[in-house]
């Protein structure tokens, strides 16, 4: 611990920018950022147990994973009027491909999810065969087949979208502290080419091979990862890789199974046998165990709910699902409204939506490099502030010495007046007298003013977008001028995103990947009522003022970040105080 004359103990920020640029997944997939933690509370973890050059293949197969889901997303948009002319149903009825997707992109992962438990390969395994029988159901789909669209592009969603999650706990398995930044980038930047890429594919392969080409392509891309994670990719959760109750095919990699066959003269990897310690339970009882983990590992990550009774979490999960949800009213008819207004080809709409996806990873990036600035001038004035408070507590512990020394004289009759002596402890250094724990740090730390900063200047950029874009539609001013505004409208999204992703990762503290579960959950579900309804409002009011609403909407997600900014801090202090006087009841029962 630090003495009083050197900086206080202080909360230090990690990964920042690797935080921001998750918020660029999945038009975008904002995820995961870091949690502000005590200064050393992290510890260095061990070194991984794969040798560098099979923690490349391992991050390079995590990626291509990542890539997929948003991707896929995104890939089926430009392709959307085509879609509606061969499946005889209106722009209305074909945006409710993108609804389901979207709802099962929200609550798959809490069924998907629990790689914690089960191990990433085996989740892995789960995900891409649901995707890849999904992509060969709808490259097969016979024109007028609605029905079978949805539940495909259902499954199809339920297939993809945990890969994401688990790409980042892979990389968590096989790299220690030191490097695991840079790998966790490199998933990250798989994730933010998805958005961007994914349409311009789809209006290639729309315009060479038909709509159907796009799912043979996502078919193909399925299958190849699948063969790279059962060949090359081994389970790398530990608790999984030593639970010899998961079949010894499902924990490793068949390329590692070759090599021990070979090494013990055995011709058939699968016929291998690892030494089972000896158990007294019946094969019944094994079962209902396994069982009852994979119960337990499904039901973990609907426990996160319970952070959505926090006002300032649920706050922020409102403010992060609004202007979602508006980036998807812009998104979703973007193809059909260019080729109606200026005659695009499916391939050309495709390329529209390299404006407003490149906004996206560029406005992320910068927000990032922004929140860092930010962060470290108002810590730097928290531990002044706190530095500032120390000295004064140090004097009046001084003086309070003095005085005790000073009222402990003997008195006038001889006698020592022992009345009025002041009993005080010997001086103690700042950081004992005022050193703080890392759920203090949460709970006092101005962590509203140090993320929220810069958020009204990228909520003028959504506006600005937003009603650029739509009233340059509507009078179908030069093909440039709106695109412009999609880029513009997508730069102030990926900030926007950004920051309102660390902000729930901070409140979250150490439970990041539960907030971000219920994120994602909000997210979702607020664009998928937005992509089912968006076509009927534009029919409505026109595509000027239905732009115009959405630019209110984001105005309204500032107006709750503005309540966060002020309130927040008193909910947290609150909170942290009800906490501590329950610990202290508790402890003086126990005594």
């Amino acid at each position: 611990m630090a003495s009083a004359k050197t900086k206080s103990p202080s909360i230090v920020e990690t990964d920042i920018e690797a935080s921001a640029s998750q918020g660029r997944s999945a038009s975008p997939d904002p995820t995961d950022a870091a949690p502000l933690v005590h200064e050393g509370s992290v510890p260095d973890g061990p070194d991984s147990v794969f040798s560098p050059a099979r923690t490349g293949v391992i991050v390079f197969i995590a990626t291509l994973a990542a890539f997929i889901s948003p991707m896929t997303a995104n890939i089926f948009l430009p392709a959307l009027p085509e879609v509606a002319r061969d499946l005889n149903v209106t722009t209305e009825k074909i945006n409710l491909a993108v609804f389901v997707y979207m709802i099962a992109q929200g609550i798959s992962p809490l069924f998907l999810g629990g790689s914690d438990a089960l191990g990433r390969r085996s989740i892995y395994l789960i995900c891409f065969i649901i995707y890849s029988g999904a992509n060969a159901g709808l490259a097969n789909l016979a024109n007028g087949d609605f029905a079978g669209l949805l539940v495909l592009r259902f499954m199809q969603a339920c297939g993809s979208a945990s890969m994401i999650a688990i790409g980042a706990g892979v990389v968590n398995d096989v790299c220690s502290s030191k490097n695991r930044g840079s790998f966790m980038s490199i998933v990250q930047a798989g994730s933010t080419l998805g958005p961007a890429i994914g349409p311009v594919l789809g209006g290639i392969l729309a315009q060479g091979f038909g709509w159907r080409g796009i799912f043979w392509f996502t078919f193909i891309l399925g299958a190849l990862v699948l063969a790279l994670v059962v060949v090359f990719l081994p389970e790398t959760l530990a608790k999984a890789r030593a639970n010899r109750a998961i079949p010894i095919l499902i924990r490793k990699a068949w390329i590692d199974l070759c090599l021990e066959s070979r090494a013990e003269g055995k011709h058939d990897p699968a016929s291998l046998q690892e030494a089972t310690p000896t158990s007294t339970k019946s094969p019944h009882q094994s079962w209902r165990q396994r069982g009852h983990h994979a119960l337990q590992a499904c039901w973990t990550p609907f426990r996160a709910l319970y952070v959505v009774g926090q006002p300032e979490i649920f706050l922020a999960l409102v403010a992060f699902a609004l202007p979602f949800a508006c980036f998807y009213g812009l998104t979703v008819p973007l193809s059909s409204q260019f080729e109606l207004r200026y005659g695009l080809s499916t391939l050309q709409s495709g390329l529209v939506f390299l404006a407003p996806g490149t906004g996206v990873s560029l406005g992320a990036l910068i927000s990032g490099r922004l929140l860092d600035r930010s962060f470290r001038k108002v810590q730097t004035q928290f531990d002044r502030e706190r530095l500032a408070e120390d000295e004064l507590e140090q004097e009046r512990r001084q003086d309070e010495l003095v005085a005790g020394r000073h009222d402990s004289v003997p008195s006038t009759d001889g006698r020592r007046d022992s009345h009025h002596t002041v009993v005080v402890s010997e001086p103690v250094s700042s950081t004992k007298a005022r050193g703080l724990t890392k759920e203090e740090m949460t709970a006092l730390f101005p962590l509203e003013r140090a993320r929220l900063e810069y958020y009204p200047h990228w909520t003028a950029l959504m506006v600005v977008g937003f009603i650029g874009y739509g009233w340059t539609l509507n009078y179908n001013v030069y093909i440039a001028v709106p695109i412009l505004f999609t880029f513009l409208q997508g730069f102030a999204c990926g900030g926007q995103f950004g920051i309102l992703g660390c902000v729930l990762v901070d409140y979250a503290g150490g439970k990041g990947a539960s907030i971000t579960a219920v994120n994602n959950l909000f997210r979702c579900l607020s664009g998928a009522v937005v992509s089912a309804v968006v076509q009927y409002i534009i029919n409505g009011v026109g595509v000027g003022w239905t732009q115009t609403i959405f630019a209110f909407i984001s105005l309204l997600a500032a107006g709750i970040t503005l309540v966060m900014y002020r309130l927040g801090p008193g909910w947290r202090r609150s909170r942290f105080e009800a906490a501590a006087a329950k610990t202290r009841r508790r402890a003086g029962q126990v005594s």
